[in-house]
């Protein structure tokens, strides 16, 4: 945004002259809930409508406050008297990460949440507040270590200036370091419309710190009651809406299921292509053209690329690429000769490593 000295120096250049032409400039620069609150009483007195914007800022903090009171209320009778706060980190943007800044710290905690105060590892008394950003604050950037550290109950991504889908889509590409996190593990990573409801010093605000609570309460056994308290609050959005789980792990396929869906994909594809002594054939999800297994042996040695066919075991992919490289799974087949299993119809004993990928308890 251009800054105040800017704008005038363009008035002044359209009126050919110094001044600016008798035009007012109002610049509003808010740092804190109370400051936007306040913004809107000097846009209505400039507007000759002073009564409207001391009516908006009132409904403004009270509609906070309600936000507040109720989800504390309902917490405490919930937890016998204990308010139990879940830690909420909001992040402005993901790469390089930004935590919340201004007024967010503010708007976390009229959601009934705490606010995390992201301590940075490498710059631990870069300024007042430790590294972390308090109440009017600027956004600070942050590394993913810190987040890691923070070990945030709830994440919320709500990236300056991008809607819900970009914001969703976002996440998902980060989802190498957010998937790190116990919040991603217990599917507590959200996405929300940033640009609209948390980083504009706007009325909509109040929605952003609805959506917050709402984000922090989804999936939360006995909550319930304080869902359905916040949704029937004005203006509230719904999930899909203003916001929505961000997804960082798709849906696991049993083992058994994924061999059935490759066979079917471009098992039988491979085994017609090496019977008509096609060099490759194409993948029918992708287009791309695939090696068979007669091209690799008319090499005569693995290229270390970790190709789908490959009949040299992959032994010429370096050992520490090779979970980037080897993008299919393998699968341990009986051997005709009575050994245990073949992983190559390759013969020739030698060194094997073996990758793993675990899915749990019964791995």
């Amino acid at each position: 945004a251009p800054s105040t000295g800017e704008v005038r120096r363009s008035l002044a250049a359209m009126n050919e002259s110094d001044e600016v032409g008798g035009v007012r400039i109002l610049s509003l620069e808010p740092e804190s809930l109370e400051d936007v609150a306040e913004t809107f009483v000097e846009v209505a007195d400039a507007c000759g409508v002073p009564e409207r914007g001391v009516r908006m800022r009132d409904d403004f903090l009270n509609s906070l406050r309600t936000l507040q009171d109720a989800i504390g209320a309902r917490r405490q009778r919930r937890n016998g008297g204990r308010a139990a706060r879940p830690r909420m980190v909001v992040l402005e943007w993901l790469d390089p990460p930004y935590d919340g800044g201004h007024w967010i710290p503010q708007l976390i905690d009229a959601a009934g949440c705490d606010f995390v105060k992201i301590q940075r590892k490498d710059r631990p008394h870069a300024d007042d507040s430790g590294g972390a950003n308090w109440n009017g604050t600027k956004s600070k950037q942050i590394t993913w270590d810190d987040v890691c550290a923070a070990d945030p109950d709830v994440v919320l991504v709500a990236c300056c200036g991008f809607d819900l889908e970009r914001n969703l889509r976002d996440a998902r590409k980060a989802s190498g370091e957010l998937g790190k996190l116990r919040a991603a593990r217990e599917n507590r990573v959200f996405a929300a419309n940033g640009d609209k409801y948390f980083a504009r010093p706007g009325p909509l605000l109040v929605e952003g710190a609805r959506i917050a609570a709402r984000c922090a309460l989804e999936g939360v056994p006995g909550s319930e009651p304080l869902i359905a308290s916040v949704e029937a609050m004005d203006d509230s959005a719904k999930r899909g809406e203003g916001w929505d789980v961000a997804s960082l792990v798709g849906p696991v396929t049993d083992i058994e299921d994924a061999h059935a869906s490759q066979r079917e994909c471009w098992s039988a594809l491979h085994q017609s292509a090496c019977e008509a002594g096609e060099m490759h054939y194409v993948d029918p999800e992708t287009g791309y053209q695939v090696f068979t297994e007669l091209a690799h042996k008319r090499r005569g040695k693995c290229c270390g690329s970790g190709c789908r066919h490959c009949p040299y075991a992959h032994e010429n992919v370096r050992s520490d690429v090779k979970a980037e490289k080897i993008q299919q799974p393998a699968f341990l087949h009986e051997r005709s000769d009575g050994r245990p299993f073949a992983l190559s119809s390759d013969e020739t004993p030698g060194r094997v490593t073996i990758l793993f990928f675990s899915g749990g308890k019964d791995s």
